[in-house]
């Protein structure tokens, strides 16, 4: 937690802090607190070095805020 906050302390609109943070409230069952991570995260416009990754973490975003589940 101390290492995701520190994240996205240092780069607020970073695609991937968002995501896991996001991820970690929902594991620890703090659904409130991780939609607007997630939500964050799902707005954010891929970035152009990592246009395949970002894409890919945007499905994973969207798959969390319709379901709570991630794909396998």
């Amino acid at each position: 937690k101390q290492y995701l906050n520190q994240a996205l302390t240092l780069d607020p609109d970073n695609i991937d802090a968002n995501y896991f943070y996001g991820k970690f409230l929902l594991e620890q069952g703090d659904h409130q607190a991780a939609l607007p991570y997630l939500k964050k995260a799902a707005a954010l416009p891929p970035r152009p070095q990592s246009l395949t990754a970002d894409r890919f973490r945007h499905d994973e975003v969207v798959q969390l805020l319709n379901g709570g589940e991630t794909p396998e």
